[in-house]
């Protein structure tokens, strides 16, 4: 085999090697982005309006599908259906002065089909009202569904309790 055509199969496979994995990159681009956009608007600043409080909840709901399965926590609320997330949102906003969540161990499958994704994650949530303070640690499950170009999530529910809620030592 001549060198001309060892370039040539050499080019033909970077261009397919370097196609695959700009595909499998922007769904895991559009995968995070979307995480961190909700991750945002799930927190909560001592001075929000009621505007942007409005607007963060809209943007959690949209986030997920029409039909999804959300489990956050077995003691007070068993699952949440997504037409009462905005609702359910935007009342804890509105107990709490502020919230600021940490996220680490982050993990994103991509199925083989590019139609589904699961994401592993730890969130660890410092909330405050009336000046007490408390820390929350979970890890987390999130299945995504990719509906008409964009992902949502279908289903997200508390793995493990690293470290319950209640006052904070620090």
């Amino acid at each position: 085999m001549s060198g001309k055509h060892v370039g040539v199969i050499l080019l033909v496979i970077a261009v397919v090697g370097g196609f695959w994995y700009m595909r499998h990159d922007r769904d895991a681009r559009q995968i995070w982005r979307q995480f961190d956009a909700l991750v945002e608007a799930a927190e909560k600043e001592p001075g929000d309006s009621q505007v942007a409080l409005v607007r963060k909840s809209r943007t959690v709901q949209s986030s997920f599908t029409s039909n999804a399965v959300i489990r956050l926590s077995p003691i007070f609320i068993p699952e949440i259906e997504r037409r009462e997330l905005a609702a359910l949102v935007f009342y804890f906003h509105g107990y709490i002065d502020s919230v600021r969540i940490q996220v680490s161990d982050r993990r994103l499958t991509i199925a083989d089909d590019r139609q589904s994704a699961d994401m592993r994650f730890t969130a660890r949530g410092r909330l405050e009202r009336a000046g007490r303070r408390e820390i929350n640690t979970h890890a987390f499950r999130m299945e995504w569904v990719k509906h008409e170009g964009d992902w949502l999530i279908d289903r997200v529910e508390v793995h493990q309790s690293i470290r319950p809620p209640g006052r904070s030592p620090e």
